[in-house]
């Protein structure tokens, strides 16, 4: 009976011990399989917030990115349009006044320069010497006129409407000048040359009437 108690006792006790065990593992278990279900839940929260800051990352670089390209469209835009001949350019009366001016430089220069080559009443020095004169104004009116074909021709500057007119009003204002000087040297080789063919017709006169 002894041993009956002493074996059941004993049963009892490691019975107690192995569910004491086993209770324990089983709590221990559980707090390990909390622990990870609550690292798995933070890994999940980070997760959700890397994943939201890659999409707001990339939606504020393909927003950049459209920005930079319609930025630089207006400014392509822009530039082209510096290149091309606006309406209000190509129709500046001052164009068609500097090309008329000219016109009127050479015809008369010429015109002039002939009258003088077929007077007689000039040395071929003094001929020489004038045609230098007229080739230098109108060496300098053909710089004016390059300078106008730029500025009126598209594709080549790059100048807003306002710069446009503005560089051909000097250019204006420059060939005026020009055409001034040229009439200015007109009108002294024309009294020059009636000067002296009134000289001579009076020399010749008194030639006649005193038979000399």
């Amino acid at each position: 009976m002894q041993q009956k108690t002493l074996f059941l006792t004993l049963f009892l006790l490691t019975a107690s011990a192995a569910l004491i065990q086993a209770q324990g593992f089983f709590h221990q278990k559980k707090e390990i399989l909390k622990k990870c279900m609550e690292q798995i839940a933070l890994l999940r929260t980070q997760h959700s917030a890397l994943t939201a800051g890659y999409h707001i990352l990339n939606n504020s670089l393909e927003l950049t990115s459209s920005l930079k390209s319609a930025e630089y469209t207006r400014h392509g835009d822009y530039y082209k349009s510096l290149n091309a001949i606006s309406a209000p350019v190509k129709n500046d009366p001052e164009i068609k006044q500097i090309l008329v001016l000219y016109e009127k430089m050479n015809h008369d220069r010429k015109a002039v320069l002939n009258k003088a080559v077929q007077s007689g009443m000039f040395s071929s020095g003094e001929i020489t010497y004038l045609k230098g004169i007229y080739l230098g104004i109108m060496k300098a009116a053909d710089d004016d006129m390059t300078e106008l074909k730029l500025l009126i021709t598209g594709g080549i500057l790059q100048m807003t409407d306002s710069d446009r007119m503005e560089a051909i009003g000097r250019v204006s204002k420059n060939i005026h000048q020009k055409y001034k000087v040229l009439s200015d040297l007109n009108r002294k080789v024309l009294i020059s040359l009636n000067g002296r063919e009134a000289q001579k017709l009076q020399a010749e006169t008194l030639r006649k009437l005193y038979g000399e």
